[in-house]
């Protein structure tokens, strides 16, 4: 025999051993889920046991209810037919088990071959999967019908609650036969014996009687607790004074709030205006908020020493008294909210300065929309000593009713002068510490800005200090004057860099991953943006200019700690859009870091202008950021080409980065050399699809100049965006003045073309 034949069938019969140990294994476990099956059927016995008693309760109650309102149940979406469809499959399982349970529980003496045919019985309920499924289809009817009956309840009043509770409880202690039976809904098959019927009637009409008797007790409870909330009305009268001056801050508030309402409900471009059905819901529920919180302080100022029963409270109504115990809303409770857009106003009052941040978010698994308002008053310190702060949040559920989180807090007022945030400016922790000690500073405290203590910490990196203040239960998630986290003053130590300072890597991570922990949203909005928006941004004059490796950390721990790359703010613009304008070279480290992350760079606006768009339009000498530099336009421009960004995209209006190009010889030359350093596409090939699109897809409605001069001097090169925004305004020749067409201005781009190439060559000869 040859070796390699030997090897051959040594690897066969190694093969043929390991399937005959495979199939010894599935044999042992299907041997051993057979002997299981006795046991399972037991424990099936017990489930339809359970299934029974729930089954007459429920049929019970449901005709119960039928009774009382016999017009919803007509309906086909009440939960009463919801229930009875699911009572039809939970009937038809439970019919297929009973079949199963009432067969095998017979165990009569039987020969080798009905013994033999048992067995076969019972490889075929476990190889065929079917004792599983019904064990599986049962539990699954049971979850959904005791859900029905949950959002059956739910629609009836507290006391009708508490009554069908106890007509529950009365049902369920009917002694019930012994015999396991079937339960079916048709009448003929479901009557009972009269005997039966008569003991139960009769313990029913006894648990009722027994009921209606609680019922009677619980009427003269809230009788008497109505009595006594009469008397505590009665004793505010004669504290006239003392209730104004707890209740003058708000009633100074109510003008203010309805006509900063009645801005927001005026429409403003790439914003989305508060509805009037928004603006109802939140002034009805302030005004309940706030007529709850004036109850309660004047129950407190009448009776300082005595603990008052509360007044009755509104539904889902919490009253914090500290921010740092104010309980999660229903965002954190696992719905992911995309920002669909912010609006926030920071005014002066007749009673202090007011904040008001109203946001739309949308459920990203559904069209389901939340609004959510934060509104602070810091008042004048003649009015009062304290302000307040109000979070509202309304979010779609799949409910008929809206489900609704109302949050109230006060907070000290103290001038930004104070010892407590000079201990901050200081890094003062001892200090701080001591005035936390003795009282004489609460972990909560704004300023008459409405900016808090926790809030200046970050803005100042103060790590130990934000750490003592979370400890001493600040509230990090509206602990700035805008409503937004703290995570956002720890962005505004490279956005507004005010001194000649460094950032410590350990010292960034530690102080981003503290808020996180504690609540913070990295995805939340904030003036126009997540914190990747504003990542870097202008430094105040003599300060340094932030360094490359700093942008670097940031926007890998930000990334890291779940922030959203491609996150759109209420303009359209995702982060690597937004930095695409942001000049000099560390424009170039944070178009260069987000890229590495994998940032879309084919996103565009909603005007569809692409990042080459945004990069050109504002390095003109008239826009916001003209004076940026030449060599980093340029550097900002090839790292975007190569990044994969299309240099012939148009926008809605047929404009290409190109046609912003031309707004200046300066920023058109450094176009050209960008496209050419990139290489990725020549100039020429780029003028060509540039104009196949142009005839084939773009419109030139925006550009008609019917009635209007247009310029046709072919000696006239260069355009002239007049405006901020160089969409916002038709091109002009910057000659003449007069309009120009989108067929005129890629005529004018060859021109312009020409010109750089003799240039160039002019200078290679030198």
């Amino acid at each position: 025999m040859e070796p390699l034949s030997a090897v051959a069938n040594i690897a066969q019969v190694i093969s043929l051993a390991d399937t005959i140990w495979r199939l010894g294994k599935e044999t042992h476990r299907i041997i051993r889920a057979v002997k299981n099956v006795p046991q399972e059927i037991s424990q099936l016995g017990l489930e339809l046991q359970e299934v029974d008693v729930l089954l007459l309760n429920v049929r019970k109650y449901c005709q119960r209810y039928q009774e009382q309102h016999p017009l919803i149940s007509k309906q086909e979406s009440s939960p009463l037919v919801q229930i009875y469809i699911t009572l039809q499959s939970l009937q038809a399982e439970y019919n297929e088990v009973s079949k199963i349970v009432a067969k095998e529980l017979e165990s009569p003496q039987l020969g080798k071959r009905a013994s033999l045919k048992q067995w076969g019985g019972k490889f075929k309920l476990v190889l065929g999967g079917k004792l599983a499924s019904s064990s599986k289809n049962l539990k699954k009817y049971k979850s959904q019908l005791s859900i029905n009956l949950q959002v059956l309840s739910s629609l009836n009043e507290l006391s009708v609650n508490d009554r069908l509770e106890n007509i529950h409880h009365a049902v369920l202690s009917i002694q019930r036969p012994s015999d396991s039976r079937s339960v079916e809904f048709n009448e003929k098959e479901s009557a009972i014996s009269t005997d039966n019927a008569l003991h139960e009637k009769g313990l029913s009409l006894r648990s009722i009687n027994s009921m209606m008797e609680q019922l009677k007790t619980m009427r003269l409870a809230i009788e008497e607790s109505g009595t006594q909330y009469e008397q505590y009305l009665d004793c505010w009268i004669g504290d006239s004074q003392h209730i104004e001056r707890a209740a003058l801050p708000l009633s100074l508030l109510k003008a203010k709030i309805k006509e900063s309402l009645s801005l927001m409900m005026d429409p403003q471009p790439g914003h989305s205006a508060l509805s009037e059905k928004d603006a109802e819901w939140i002034r009805a529920d302030l005004e309940s908020l706030l007529a709850t919180s004036h109850e309660t302080a004047a129950v407190a100022i009448r009776n300082p020493s005595k603990t008052p029963s509360e007044p009755p409270k509104s539904p889902h109504v919490a009253q914090n008294h500290t921010a740092g115990q104010c309980p999660y809303s229903a965002r954190n409770d696992g719905i992911q909210q995309a920002v669909v857009s912010t609006q926030f106003l920071h005014q002066d009052a007749p009673a202090g300065k007011l904040s008001i941040r109203v946001q739309w978010s949308k459920d990203s698994n559904s069209e389901l929309y939340a609004s959510e308002i934060i509104l602070m008053l810091a008042p004048k310190p003649e009015l009062a000593e304290h302000g307040i702060l109000i979070s509202l949040s309304r979010y779609y559920e799949k409910l008929q009713v809206p489900q609704i989180t109302r949050q109230l807090s006060s907070y000290a007022v103290v001038e930004p002068s104070s010892p407590a945030f000079a201990c901050v400016q200081a890094n003062d922790i001892h200090g701080l510490r001591s005035l936390l000690q003795r009282r004489e500073v609460t972990p909560t405290a704004r300023t008459t800005e409405n900016e808090s203590l926790l809030s200046y910490a970050a803005r100042h990196l103060r790590l130990e200090i934000c750490e003592l203040l979370l400890n001493e239960g600040a509230d990090p998630t509206h602990c700035r004057w805008d409503g937004a986290n703290a995570i956002y003053d720890v962005r505004n130590a490279f956005w507004y860099r005010s001194s000649d300072y460094s950032i410590p890597r350990s010292t960034l991570s530690r102080i981003l991953r503290l808020f996180v922990s504690a609540g913070c949203d990295i995805n939340s909005v904030a003036l126009g943006g997540s914190p990747l928006h504003f990542t870097v941004g202008h430094t105040s004059p003599g300060a340094k200019m932030i360094d490359e490796s700093e942008i670097q950390v940031l926007v890998d721990l930000l990334v890291c700690l779940g922030c959203d790359i491609e996150h759109r703010n209420a303009d359209g613009l995702t982060p690597l859009l937004f930095n695409a304008i942001v000049p000099r070279w560390h424009g170039v480290a944070i178009l260069r870091a987000l890229l590495q992350w994998g940032a879309n760079p084919h996103a565009t606006t909603n005007f569809g202008e692409g990042a080459l768009h945004l990069a050109i339009a504002f390095s003109d000498p008239a826009s916001l950021h003209g004076h940026g530099g030449a060599n980093s336009l340029e550097s900002r421009l090839v790292l975007l080409l190569r990044a994969g960004c299309d240099p012939a995209l148009r926008d809605v209006h047929g404009h290409s980065p190109s046609d912003f190009a031309m707004g200046s010889p300066k920023t058109w030359f450094q176009w050209c050399m960008a496209v050419e350093r990139a290489g990725c596409l020549s100039m020429e090939s780029m003028m060509d699809i540039e104009d196949d699109g142009l005839s084939t897809g773009a419109s030139t409605s925006e550009e008609t100049t019917s009635g209007l001069p247009a310029c046709a001097d072919v000696n006239h090169i260069f355009l002239d965006w007049d405006g901020f925004f160089p969409w916002s305004a038709h091109p002009v020749c910057a000659d003449c003045g007069r309009l120009c067409d989108l067929q005129y201005i890629s005529r004018r781009k060859r021109a312009a073309w020409a010109v750089f190439k003799e240039l160039r060559a002019q200078f290679k000869g030198r």
